[in-house]
C-alpha cells in the first residue's frame, strides 16, 4: 500500500518529491527537479514539542510560489523567516526579565532547539539559492535567515573560543548544582560576557551568573 503524501494533493509537483517524503516531515531540506523547487521547513519549535511541524513552500517553473502556511506568494516564505525572528526576540525579552533560575533556564531550553532549527533553515535556503540562481528574491530571504541564525546562535569560530547556548545552559546548571565549582563557574561566565560573540543573550547570561554567585556563593558550603 502506497504511503499517503504529506504534500497537498492538489500540488502538481514532480513525482520524485512525493517519493522522497514519508508520512512525517523529517529533516529540513530543499528538493529540485524539472525546474521545480520544494522547500521542506519546520515551524519554530514550541516548548516541550517532540515532533516538528512541517511547512512546505513550492516554487513552480513559471516563478509562482505556493505554500501550506501564511498564504500564497513569496511573502509566505518571508513571513516564515520573520516568525523565527519574532520568536527569538520574545525569548531575548524573557531572559531580560527573568527573576528566578526557573525563568532563566526555561528561556535557554527553548532557545537551544530554536537555534538548531534556524541554522538548518538557513542551510536549506542556501541550497535553494544555488538550485534556482535566476530567482534573485531568494538572495534577500537567504540573507534574512542568516541574520536570524546569527541572532539565535554563536558566531562561527572555534569551540575553544566561544560558548554556544547548550554550553551556557550546562554552565548555568553546574553553578546551581555544584557549590564547590561556584567560583570556577563565576570566572568562566565573566569570560563569556567579555567575549560577547556567542548567543543573543550571552552578556546578560554572564551577568546573571555573576550576580547569582555574588548573592548565593557566600551562603553555600564549598565542601559539597
Amino acid at each position: 500500500m502506497e504511503t499517503p503524501s504529506i504534500l497537498p494533493p492538489t500540488w502538481q509537483v514532480p513525482h520524485v518529491f512525493r517519493e522522497r517524503l514519508g508520512a512525517k516531515v523529517g529533516r529540513q531540506r530543499a528538493m529540485a527537479a524539472d525546474g521545480h523547487l520544494l522547500l521542506v521547513l519546520h515551524a519554530p519549535p514550541k516548548p516541550d514539542e517532540n515532533r516538528r511541524t512541517g511547512r512546505f513552500f513550492w516554487l513552480k517553473p513559471d516563478g509562482e510560489w505556493r505554500s501550506t502556511e501564511h498564504g500564497a506568494g513569496l511573502g509566505s516564505l518571508q513571513s516564515h523567516v520573520g516568525e523565527y525572528a519574532e520568536r527569538i526576540h520574545q525569548l531575548d525579552q524573557l531572559v531580560d526579565t527573568a527573576d528566578s533560575p526557573d525563568d532563566y533556564f526555561r528561556a535557554l531550553e527553548q532557545l537551544a532547539p530554536l537555534q538548531r532549527a534556524a541554522r538548518n533553515m538557513h542551510d536549506v535556503l542556501k541550497e535553494a539559492r544555488k538550485a534556482r540562481t535566476e530567482v534573485r528574491e531568494l538572495i534577500d530571504i537567504r540573507d534574512e535567515s542568516y541574520v536570524v541564525e546569527r541572532s539565535a546562535a554563536r558566531s562561527p569560530t572555534t569551540p575553544d573560543t566561544h560558548f554556544n547556548v547548550r554550553e551556557l545552559l550546562g554552565l548555568s546548571r553546574a553553578l546551581w548544582r555544584s557549590p564547590r565549582r561556584l567560583s570556577e563557574n563565576r570566572d568562566r561566565s565573566e569570560k563569556v560576557g567579555k567575549r560577547g560573540k556567542t548567543c543573543v543573550s550571552s552578556r546578560r547570561i554572564a551577568g546573571y551568573l555573576t550576580r547569582s554567585y555574588a548573592t548565593f556563593g557566600p551562603l553555600l558550603p564549598l565542601s559539597q
